[in-house]
């Protein structure tokens, strides 16, 4: 097996893969979101380029924001899908159907965008839960580790009934990548995914939710703090994790 190497936003190869791996699940009916790190990229990117009024490409390319600062690299991704009335009736069918998903993300000698590159992607090692995948471009050519979580009892820490609320109120946003590529992926929305990060609270976590309070600050949005109180308000110590966000409070170490 290679290595897993880190991936950010800005390589056009992952960038593609999560749009790829978006649209293959949504059409599947499996209810995508992508989750964890790459969703603080997405909504991360997204807000800086509304920001700025520039595309992701663009962003730090004259040194104005450093990339270091706003974007978190990742040697995985994490998604989260969702068919209530198969996973009920039939869970075999319902375990097929996201196998059936895994085997259409491959393809082959996709030009990039901006036709300075070509994407290779096969399926390293199958698997239901942590499938590897295999990308190569001119600039790399690694394995990126899916953790794919596919019924409510997987968020044991948040509780069973979010994991639907989650995946029921995700967004899909479109990026203004550059070179004429939009990709379309689909994550948690904004409060949700503060929310995750904020019950995990480590020093990574920290790191994006202090990341994307700043970045939601300088576009002019407002971040649910309702959401936040839903999900993590029913203990004494959520409801601390809360007030210190808004409060900016949060250090990391």
């Amino acid at each position: 097996m290679g290595k897993l190497a880190l991936y950010d936003i800005l390589d056009g190869e992952y960038c593609f893969l999560l749009d790829r791996v978006t649209r293959i699940f949504k059409e599947k009916g499996l209810n995508p979101a992508i989750v964890g790190g790459a969703a603080v990229q997405v909504h991360a990117a997204n807000l800086l380029s509304q920001t700025y009024n520039r595309s992701i490409e663009d962003l730090f390319a004259e040194g104005e924001l450093r990339q270091q600062d706003h974007i978190r690299s990742t040697d995985d991704i994490d998604i989260a899908v969702l068919d209530k009335e198969l996973l009920m009736k039939n869970q075999t069918e319902y375990k097929n159907k996201i196998m059936s998903a895994i085997q259409e993300i491959p393809v082959k000698d996709i030009e990039s965008s901006d036709k300075n590159d070509l994407y290779d992607i096969s399926i390293e090692r199958m698997g239901l839960r942590r499938p590897i995948i295999h990308v190569r471009s001119f600039n790399k050519g690694s394995r990126i580790s899916f953790n794919i979580s596919n019924s409510p009892t997987d968020l044991y820490h948040l509780g069973q009934t979010q994991y639907v609320s989650m995946i029921e109120n995700a967004q899909d946003i479109v990026l203004n990548y550059g070179s004429d590529f939009s990709p379309v992926i689909r994550v948690y929305q904004l409060a949700d995914v503060i929310a995750t990060k904020l019950s995990a609270c480590r020093a990574k976590d920290i790191f994006d939710i202090i990341n994307l309070r700043e970045c939601a600050k300088r576009a002019g949005k407002e971040i649910d703090r309702k959401r936040l109180v839903e999900i993590l308000g029913d203990t004494p110590e959520g409801m601390e994790k809360i007030d210190d966000f808004f409060a900016g409070r949060m250090k990391i170490g």
